[in-house]
């Protein structure tokens, strides 16, 4: 494994909120790069179907599945955004899991004692408030390592947000739409 990470092929991951990241036992691996995890879910294993041409079955299958194969790597530019959205903000970004929780987007500021705590959401229909309601309920279960004296969260949305989710929008809640983003 050491190795495959030297040569970039494989990253480890940790959740951010680790003190030790080299010496954390939640770490998981994934291949570094999407194309190279599109080649091995949808080249590599059928390469013969594809070398025979026998390939609208497979065509339909990655149309069917799209959706979830993108939902990392949208999650990957949400945290790249951060950077742009609150340029020198915060010292750690990244995600947060455990056995039974998961957060997307966590952004640390140890000295300033901020969190942000955010969602992504690839998903071809708006989001609702069910979506803020989770994030902040899920908040509740990660332990960032100091006593934050501002917690934010932020919702990005591939599709746009309800009515409903509007209406949550309050200082601490920030709503970002992809569709209005500008690169």
């Amino acid at each position: 494994m050491h190795t495959l990470q030297q040569i970039g092929l494989i990253k480890r991951t940790v959740p951010v909120t680790e003190d030790a990241p080299h010496k954390s036992k939640k770490g998981v691996y994934q291949i570094s790069g999407y194309y190279l995890r599109f080649w091995f879910l949808y080249v590599l294993p059928y390469q013969s179907d594809i070398a025979m041409g026998s390939t609208g079955w497979l065509i339909d299958k990655i149309k069917k599945e799209y959706s979830h194969f993108m939902g990392p790597v949208f999650e990957d530019i949400c945290r790249q955004l951060i950077l742009r959205l609150f340029p020198g903000a915060f010292q750690k970004i990244g995600s947060w899991w455990n056995k039974h929780s998961e957060i997307d987007i966590v952004c640390l500021n140890p000295e300033k004692r901020t969190v942000l705590l955010g969602e992504c959401k690839w998903a071809n229909k708006p989001v609702g408030k069910d979506v803020t309601e989770h994030l902040i309920e899920q908040s509740k279960k990660i332990d960032v390592g100091f006593h934050a004296i501002r917690t934010s969260y932020i919702v990005f949305s591939k599709s746009g947000f309800t009515e409903e989710a509007f209406q949550c929008h309050s200082e601490t809640l920030t709503l970002v739409d992809l569709r209005e983003l500008s690169f």
